[in-house]
């Protein structure tokens, strides 16, 4: 949690305005309790670890319930929340032994799946920053949550819609990957360009659309920063173990983005959306700096701000105003 806040402190500000300041408890869990960290009032319900204090400050816990990966509403604060490392890593003991159940599971085998801790200093980020959306920007926030009650009705299953997915997500890699920038743009067109040409084969109605958007600012925007903070401090660390950790944790995360990409419309749930919105947060870093602070203002979506990025005119722009 130290690292956390030191990381969180050094290059917030280039994950969101004014993240690298703001007061975001961080809530962590195990299979017995709680712990409240960070949270300067909190409700009667926590009690005071007695005899124990983190960075000069009280910190709290009760008994584990209803825990989630996410952002959760403490008092008049919303908190990071997340797994313990330890605990996080006994579950992956288990899944391994599960999946390698007929061969016997070496430490050197089981030592590939355990996270590090500089992986969890960066899953833990993109929980804070969840809770830092609530904060600062409640109305989207709870317009997102409210965006999941749509899930039954979004084509996950329809075979063409997928395969248009997939198209896109090629079109992403691709940009993501390119390094000139007059090329990149042309693959954002092209990707916004069949984006739409998927919808409307589709008929994807309104409420749809805005589904799409709303979940890629959401989930989108907290896989963004937990790559983006692995970068950061990957690329200033100065102890060897602190590098060596935060290169595998963005390596891991990178290699794993772009393996998914080209198969965007096989991915479950929420997944695809975590992966899109990243990604085109990350092009919106290289194409148009600065991106951030008219973002939230003007409420647009992350596929417009990229259109305006690469030049696209009002009149070539097919996102209607939600």
């Amino acid at each position: 949690v130290s690292e956390a806040l030191r990381v969180k402190r050094a290059f917030g500000e280039e994950i969101w305005p004014r993240f690298s300041e703001a007061v975001v408890p961080f809530l962590i869990y195990n299979e017995e309790w709680q712990f409240l960290i960070g949270h300067p009032r909190p409700p009667a319900s926590w009690e005071k670890v007695g005899g124990d204090v983190f960075e000069g400050q009280p910190y709290f816990r009760k008994p584990t319930e209803d825990n989630q990966a996410f952002a959760v509403e403490v008092g008049d604060l919303w908190a990071g929340s997340l797994d313990g490392l330890e605990s996080m890593n006994r579950e992956m003991e288990k899944q391994v032994k599960e999946r390698f159940k007929d061969r016997e599971v070496t430490p050197a085998l089981l030592q590939m799946f355990l996270l590090r801790p500089e992986q969890h200093v960066a899953a833990l980020l993109h929980e804070a920053l969840h809770a830092f959306q609530a904060m600062s920007f409640p109305r989207r926030f709870d317009q997102a949550l409210s965006a999941y009650s749509l899930e039954n009705d979004y084509p996950y299953d329809n075979q063409a819609f997928g395969e248009a997915w997939n198209e896109e997500g090629l079109l992403l890699g691709r940009a993501y990957a390119e390094r000139d920038g007059d090329e990149m743009r042309s693959l954002v067109r092209q990707f916004l360009e069949l984006r739409e040409k998927r919808r409307r084969s589709a008929g994807l109605p309104p409420k749809l659309l805005v589904f799409e958007r709303d979940l890629e600012w959401l989930e989108g925007l907290g896989k963004y920063a937990e790559i983006r903070f692995a970068e950061l401090a990957y690329r200033e660390a100065q102890d060897k173990d602190k590098a060596k950790g935060y290169r595998v944790a963005f390596n891991r995360a990178r290699v794993d983005m772009q393996s998914r990409l080209s198969r965007l419309g096989d991915q479950s749930g929420d997944l695809r959306f975590y992966l899109s919105g990243a990604v085109q947060a990350i092009l919106l870093d290289r194409l148009a700096p600065g991106w951030k602070a008219e973002f939230e203002p003007v409420g647009a979506s992350l596929e417009e701000l990229l259109a305006r990025a690469v030049g696209m005119s009002d009149r070539e722009r097919p996102f209607p105003r939600t």
